[in-house]
């Protein structure tokens, strides 16, 4: 999971990771519809959630990738 993942949020609503996500935890900005600043980061438990595909990988959901450190 990196910064800028879209994830669907166990209350259907949509967000953005952020950076400070943690091990089963992930910090989303949830988009708000018609309006062009997401919400301030809250926390999700991942299991709960559901990543989304995006435009830059042509609808492909991205691989879960190691830490590199």
């Amino acid at each position: 999971m990196a910064a800028g993942d879209r994830w669907q949020l166990p209350d259907q609503r949509e967000g953005i990771e952020v950076s400070g996500s943690q091990g089963g935890q992930l910090r989303v900005s949830v988009i708000v519809p018609g309006w062009p600043f997401p919400l301030p980061p809250e926390i999700f438990a991942r299991r709960l959630c559901t990543r989304l595909p995006l435009r830059y990988l042509h609808g492909q959901v991205p691989q879960d990738e190691e830490a590199p450190f």
